[in-house]
């Protein structure tokens, strides 16, 4: 394993890591705040480096091939998992 594919599954690591921890800012007073503030649930959350996508993604960077669509696959995966945990 070189660098690059050590530094992607940092990072695949990471946003995992904090999507399964991810729970709503609770505010203040009424019963939704009351639910929001309650312990997380547990969900099923699936595991990103098992995600067809970062595998393909990884096959290519280690073959030292990385097509624009798979790239792009990548960035659209990462976008949706990062706007997510901001909302969150």
């Amino acid at each position: 394993m070189n660098t690059t594919t050590e530094s992607l599954d940092r990072l695949i690591e990471k946003l995992s890591a904090r999507a399964s921890t991810a729970t709503p800012s609770a505010g203040r007073g009424d019963a939704i705040d009351e639910v929001l503030s309650s312990p997380p649930r547990q969900s099923d959350v699936p595991d990103l480096h098992q995600h067809p996508v970062v595998q393909q993604f990884r096959r290519d960077l280690i073959d030292g091939f990385i097509r624009v669509d798979t790239a792009r696959q990548l960035l659209d995966l990462l976008s949706l998992v990062v706007s997510t945990l901001a909302v969150r």
